[in-house]
């Protein structure tokens, strides 16, 4: 499968939303009718990685109905350069995107927090579209990263 870029067509909304010191949250909204290639049954990037921030978790909330020509997957991950991307959770079934529906993922372990896993630089989520293609879709698209790079450097 070849990756497909479309980080210029999932918008962050402004502002973010930060619970506490420790978690910063930003917000995204991925629109099918206007990311078109992110329907393909392949990966796509969806968001770039602040330097120097882990994901700890990524929020799905269906704003339209997802749809598909068969029983089309979503498998949220985080690519670090050319190291192999980390899934964050389970593959999400379209009967978990439906209008209204919020899913959380939550990474497996430190699986997230490895250095070269979304930590240092060049880290992006990415979205794995399995078994059939999307043909439509809307979702805000929530990412909580921690500021380890801070946190190293300030001590």
């Amino acid at each position: 499968m070849a990756d497909s870029d479309v980080t210029s067509l999932v918008p962050r909304l402004n502002g973010f939303y930060q619970p506490n010191t420790l978690v910063k949250s930003t917000v995204h909204i991925l629109d099918l009718a206007v990311a078109t290639s992110a329907k393909s049954a392949d990966t796509h990037d969806l968001v770039k990685i602040p330097a120097g921030h882990a994901v700890v978790g990524v929020t799905i909330v269906s704003l339209t109905s997802f749809a598909s020509s068969g029983a089309a997957t979503m498998t949220i991950k985080v690519k670090a350069g050319t190291e192999t991307a980390a899934a964050i959770g389970s593959a999400v079934s379209l009967t978990n995107l439906a209008v209204g529906k919020v899913t959380k993922l939550v990474p497996a372990g430190a699986l997230s927090l490895k250095a070269t896993n979304g930590v240092y630089a060049g880290s992006v989520l990415q979205m794995t579209v399995g078994t059939a293609a999307y043909t439509a879709g809307k979702a805000m698209i929530i990412v909580d990263t921690i500021p380890v790079g801070d946190f190293l450097v300030n001590g």
